[in-house]
């Protein structure tokens, strides 16, 4: 009798151990508490905002403790910039130096874009084992994870892009206006911020690094084949328009030409007609821009481009961590 007795209360004991357990407060990087609930009507005692600010907080404080990535980013801005800027330095408005202004404004971009793309791959990767956990515990919304990564790094990208084509822009000599350099700028920053998109994209689709690693070449060379550059932007064959349409480098790229060329004056030595293209507004319908795109088409295209590309990453998310 005292046996079973003691059997009781001892399950008792551990019955409420177990509840008090369940209904505390599990931290997040020690910052914040997240409440876990075995019910399933209420699976998150926090806001949707709450979690990404405690998230937020986690993802700061890992983002700068990771100084290789400080010093590897450092290195870069202080090299491949300054390269680019002595291999074009100081052009000027002469027809001459037409070409040398399309393909550094391309090779910008396409840097540029492509460092964002590849830094944007692992994060989803490295983070996959952990975030799934924790969403499956109702420790957080996906979404919450998604925000939170998003709004830690705009930031980051923002500084590195500014840094990246402030240094381009004027050892090259491009147009010295002020906003010639911030049409440049914009459209700098919206394409980079559409590459880290696609390439959140491209991590949630992979089931391995070594997997995104293999298949990012053929994912992003249709859409910076088709960006204007290597083909005309009218030539593209009907089978692979729907690759311009859909390429952040093909609105950033005609963003950035538009800005550049946008007087209908001759170029300096032909106002008597003897260049082949007299005018910035006929190198543009060379390449079937039109600056008239510039606000009506390539800056909403952009921002249309970096939503549907990280709602995608999004659902992925969601559909991983069930």
């Amino acid at each position: 009798t005292h046996l079973v007795t003691l059997l009781i209360v001892y399950r008792k004991q551990w019955y409420q151990r177990r509840v008090r357990v369940s209904q505390s407060a599990v931290p997040v990087s020690g910052l914040e508490y997240v409440m876990i609930s075995n019910s399933r009507a209420d699976l998150h005692h926090y806001s949707l905002w709450r979690e990404v600010y405690v998230l937020s907080v986690r993802e700061t404080r890992t983002y700068f403790r990771n100084r290789g990535q400080f010093l590897s980013k450092g290195i870069e801005l202080a090299v491949v910039p300054v390269l680019l800027g002595l291999l074009y330095w100081q052009l000027d408005d002469t027809f001459q130096f037409v070409q040398s202004k399309l393909g550094l404004m391309f090779l910008m971009l396409f840097y540029w874009n492509y460092s964002c793309y590849i830094s944007a791959m692992p994060v989803e990767l490295l983070d996959r084992a952990s975030y799934k956990r924790e969403i499956r515990s109702n420790m957080y919304r996906a979404t919450s994870w998604m925000v939170s990564k998003s709004l830690i790094r705009v930031p980051f990208e923002t500084l590195y892009t500014v840094i990246f084509v402030t240094i381009i822009y004027w050892m090259a000599g491009l147009e010295g206006r002020a906003e010639n350099y911030l049409v440049t700028l914009l459209a700098a920053w919206l394409s980079a911020e559409a590459a880290v998109s696609f390439g959140y994209l491209t991590s949630v689709i992979s089931p391995s690094f070594k997997v995104a690693m293999a298949l990012h070449i053929p994912i992003i060379l249709p859409l910076f084949i088709t960006a204007g550059l290597f083909i005309n932007a009218a030539t593209v064959p009907w089978y692979l328009v729907w690759c311009q349409w859909i390429s952040f480098y093909y609105y950033s790229y005609e963003m950035m030409c538009a800005s550049q060329f946008t007087s209908s004056d001759p170029f300096p030595g032909c106002e008597n007609g003897g260049c082949p293209l007299n005018t910035g507004q006929q190198v543009l319908s060379s390449l079937a821009f039109s600056s008239k795109n510039m606000w009506r088409l390539d800056l909403p295209m952009l921002l249309v481009l970096i939503l549907f590309y990280r709602t995608l990453a999004l659902i992925g998310v969601k559909r991983r961590a069930k």
